[in-house]
């Protein structure tokens, strides 16, 4: 029987503070969204797309499954606790909200590292881990929701320093330019000059 194919999240939290209001995943791309084009990438690869609103965030029009913070304002981790509450499959694909590039090659490589007993995967590029375009598995929600509880809210700490009864993998930056050779998938969009400098639009 072939592997279920995993479910998609779009994070689209945070107050957007650098971004002076405006909502990042609505910012457009070569005449698209942000939050559109994601939605498309991850229709390519996964059975089921929703996305996770913060008090700032919306879904527009895309008419997928909305979420809503496990705690609320506790930062992406909240977030992907929500997804993997959500998630039909027992794996859950995410993307940051602000990322408009990211390479439907790169995410067909990480989800070629699902392992039974992997509970993460993540790729490292730009000389960090990049959590925020990863891969969870379900039975990393328990931990997930106790680090939410106790204020460890680093999602990177999930990788760098796991939980004791979770296995992660990281892909490296070698095989990340195998697929993105620029990285574009990593570029992010926080403030008004990072959008311009990259062509996009704020409504």
């Amino acid at each position: 029987m072939a592997e279920r194919r995993p479910s998609g999240l779009i994070l689209n939290g945070g107050a957007a503070r650098r971004m002076e209001g405006a909502d990042k995943a609505w910012l457009e791309v070569d005449g698209e969204a942000i939050a559109e084009r994601q939605l498309r990438t991850l229709r390519s690869l996964c059975d089921e797309v929703a996305i996770v609103v913060g008090q700032s965030g919306a879904a527009g029009a895309l008419e997928i499954p909305v979420l809503v913070d496990v705690v609320g304002g506790k930062g992406p981790m909240d977030g992907i606790a929500a997804g993997l509450r959500w998630s039909p499959s027992e794996w859950l694909l995410v993307l940051a909200g602000d990322m408009p590039r990211v390479e439907a090659a790169l995410l067909r490589r990480l989800l070629r590292e699902r392992r039974p007993g992997l509970a993460a995967i993540a790729p490292r590029a730009l000389g960090r881990i990049q959590p925020l375009v990863a891969c969870y598995h379900r039975s990393l929600l328990p931990a997930m929701l106790e680090r939410l509880e106790q204020g460890n809210l680093s999602v990177t700490g999930l990788f760098s320093d796991p939980p004791a009864t979770s296995t992660v993998r990281l892909v490296g930056e070698e095989d990340v330019r195998m697929v993105d050779p620029e990285l574009r998938s990593f570029e992010n969009w926080n403030r008004p000059k990072e959008v311009l400098r990259s062509d996009g639009r704020i409504e």
